[in-house]
């Protein structure tokens, strides 16, 4: 049980989930990887809606662009909803 929590631990990109603040809102390494793949300029948007405004007008299946629209539309609930 050791060796496979190592190979696990080994095999998970910790950066990739490091938050970074831009702007008035914060993006994980992984999701600023994807906003530069599909040319969103992230470092002048003033919110995190405005991201998924740009994300949702890109008609592609590719599993980190729905992982990352997913994982800023959840921050983005949970940061400006009022509850």
């Amino acid at each position: 049980m050791d060796d496979y929590i190592k190979d696990v631990s080994n095999n998970i990109d910790f950066n990739s989930n490091k938050l970074n603040l831009i702007n008035n809102f914060y993006l994980t390494n992984k999701e600023i990887e994807v906003l530069e793949y599909y040319g969103i300029n992230y470092k002048n948007a003033i919110s995190l809606k405005e991201i998924i405004y740009y994300l949702d007008q890109i008609n592609d299946d590719n599993d980190d662009l729905v992982d990352a629209l997913e994982s800023i539309q959840t921050r983005d609930y949970y940061m400006n909803t009022n509850k």
